[in-house]
């Protein structure tokens, strides 16, 4: 189902959390507007397996039900940083997290 109403971004934000809440490889989440897009922060834990794939498959779903928003998923994955760093730094200032779990 598609909606062509503007959205909010913390009701995009929200729904795909919602998608993610039971995705075991997600550590966190960060919603970020910048300029006239929306960007979808996703860190994920130090795992190997399909999670980056479930993910992607989910921002689709957002991207098919929100066409006219123009959103961009951005991953950041433990394995492409040197050992022990914080993600969650990697993340630009401007952006907020969104609580994965209740």
């Amino acid at each position: 189902m598609t909606t062509n109403v503007a959205t909010s971004p913390d009701t995009i934000a929200r729904e795909f959390a919602d998608a993610l809440r039971n995705e075991s490889g997600i550590d966190q989440l960060w919603v970020r507007p910048y300029y006239d897009r929306l960007e979808l922060w996703v860190i994920l834990k130090p795992v190997e397996d399909d999670t980056e794939r479930r993910v992607a498959e989910a921002f689709m779903s957002l991207v098919e039900r929100y066409p006219i928003a123009s959103l961009r998923p951005r991953f950041l994955h433990p394995l492409d940083f040197i050992p022990g760093i914080d993600l969650a730094a990697e993340v630009p200032s401007g952006a907020r997290q969104i609580a994965l779990h209740d």
